[in-house]
């Protein structure tokens, strides 16, 4: 479907921003692990399940939801993104959602129609508008997110929806919405309207809307009855975190496995093979260096964005292939991603799994440019190392140290200043 491009920076800024993302919250029943803390959200209910106890969204049981419709067309988009892409500043950490590829670079625009994949209940909308451009009031077009339930204890959404359905509209603003205006920076002025109070029945199949016109379309998914995954301190995520899986495990038989043979890197042209094929999120491993780790003080469970964070953890598609997730916190290095050719012995260009905390120091030098095998460009700027060291399980160190050569060979004491970032866990 071809349609004039809107301005659509609102949903713009809800891909490459978090704004417009899933409620956070996890309901009153979720289990341990969760952030009690956390924003009551959407969908919960006074007897300390997911809802009212007359509420019409059955319990899951054992076997969970069963999708059987794709959302989008097969022939319409390129790939089913893995869970863990990485694109620093919003996605520092590996993402715990996944996506449909609808549009890459030089290969037009294109808009896609969007459909359940299953029967569910409508229970959250929201739309975020940007209204302010450089001091002047626009009008920059809305982008939606949806949050639909198949049931009780599983919570799925789509986001990226640049028009939703005449129904799905008409639910959104026959009242309950609350709006605020938000300022994500550089003159630009957002409008973020929520509708909670949702509880619209949608069938298979049916329709949802459009697709905005920009990357694709996330599609995620949250299973309140699995156990948390095991991040190294659960206290700084928030309530839903720990419980994001893949809603390709959820289909029937055959759309279950023509999906997971379209997961691979963001152009579907390498398909991911190590397990698990649907990827994952959750890279942590316990006395070392790999996985998440955040700036002290900043952390999902209070902040919401980690944009001042780092991830030493592996490509999405080549779980092999190390890659630095930066941030923008560590001193002289632009936020990206970087990765580098593994070494097998010595302190130089170990992988992460190696790091661990008995006072060594490595360094990590000849960073590649270009694409890793999932698709997520990498590289470098000027002729620099990086410092890597554990002061302990929960603290990890990282330096930039300029040098002309760019190799760790010509560095000549391998030793920390106060130029040096401290990461936390």
């Amino acid at each position: 479907m071809t349609r004039r491009r809107r301005a659509g920076f609102a949903a713009y800024l809800s891909f490459g921003m978090g704004i417009g993302c899933a409620s956070t919250s996890a309901p009153p029943g979720a289990p341990a692990g969760a952030d009690a803390g956390a924003d009551a959200g959407s969908g919960t209910g006074a007897d300390g399940g997911p809802f009212d106890a007359g509420s019409p969204i059955p319990p899951c049981g054992d076997a969970g939801p069963t999708f059987t419709t794709l959302p989008i067309a097969a022939n319409e988009f390129y790939a089913f993104r893995a869970l863990g892409f990485m694109s620093p500043p919003i996605h520092v950490f590996p993402a715990k959602h996944s996506a449909f590829t609808i549009n890459i670079p030089d290969s037009g625009v294109a808009y896609r129609s969007i459909y359940f994949p299953g029967p569910a209940w409508v229970r959250e909308i929201t739309a975020t508008k940007q209204t302010s451009f450089d001091g002047g009031a626009i009008d920059g077009g809305t982008g939606f997110q949806l949050t639909f339930y198949p049931c009780a204890e599983y919570r799925s959404y789509f986001n990226h929806i640049g028009v939703i359905s005449e129904s799905l509209r008409a639910a959104f603003d026959d009242g309950g919405k609350s709006c605020v205006t938000i300022f994500p920076g550089d003159g630009y002025g957002m409008e973020k309207c929520t509708n909670t109070s949702l509880m619209v029945p949608v069938d298979a199949g049916e329709f949802v809307g459009i697709s905005d016109g920009y990357a694709g379309v996330d599609f995620g998914a949250i299973d309140y009855r699995l156990p948390p995954a095991p991040f190294i301190n659960l206290s700084h995520y928030d309530g839903t975190y720990p419980y994001y899986t893949s809603p390709a495990l959820s289909f029937a038989e055959p759309v279950k496995s023509q999906l997971l043979a379209r997961i691979g890197s963001v152009d579907g042209t390498k398909i991911r093979t190590a397990p698990p094929v649907v990827g994952t999120h959750m890279q942590d491993i316990a006395g070392t260096a790999q996985g998440n780790w955040f700036f002290p003080g900043t952390y999902v469970s209070t902040n919401g964005e980690v944009n001042n964070a780092i991830a030493l953890v592996h490509d999405m598609v080549d779980p092999t292939q190390p890659i630095f997730s930066i941030g923008n916190a560590l001193a002289g290095v632009s936020q990206g991603l970087a990765t580098f050719p593994v070494e097998a012995t010595g302190q130089t260009n170990r992988d992460f799994n190696l790091v661990r905390p008995d006072g060594g120091v490595f360094c990590y030098e000849r960073f590649v440019s270009g694409q890793t095998d999932g698709g997520q460009n990498v590289g470098w700027s000027g002729a620099a190392v990086l410092l890597v060291t554990m002061p302990s399980d929960s603290t990890l160190r990282v330096e930039r140290v300029a040098v002309d050569a760019g190799l760790c060979s010509s560095v000549p004491l391998w030793a920390f200043t106060d130029a040096g970032t401290t990461y936390e866990r």
